[in-house]
């Protein structure tokens, strides 16, 4: 597991910048050295949503048999922060080859 490459100079994308892109809507990555963009693809962003509800799924069974909600939001934070903090290793990408027309 490593981070994506881009298939424009194969040089590394920066962890900071899918993070970026997946917190701002799935905004394209642009690669730093040969400014190829990068888009999430649909399987990619199913991947994030089912992640998403797994969690959300496993907090509701934890509420159910723990009453302590303080420590329930507290386990799903901890855990939504650390699941987050993989997707860029998770997460494939596709080059845009479409051609603006602006």
């Amino acid at each position: 597991m490593s981070l994506p490459k881009c298939n424009g100079c194969h040089s590394r994308i920066q962890w900071k910048d899918v993070m970026k892109s997946y917190w701002f809507g799935y905004k394209p990555i642009q690669c730093q050295k040969c400014k190829t963009k990068h888009q999430f693809p649909l399987s990619s962003r199913i991947t994030s949503v089912i992640s998403q509800g797994c969690l959300l799924f496993i907090i509701f069974i934890l509420l159910q048999y723990q009453r302590n909600v303080f420590l329930v939001v507290t386990i799903y934070l901890v855990t939504t922060f650390f699941i987050t903090a993989l997707f860029p290793f998770i997460f494939t990408y596709k080059t845009n080859t479409t051609i603006d027309q602006n």
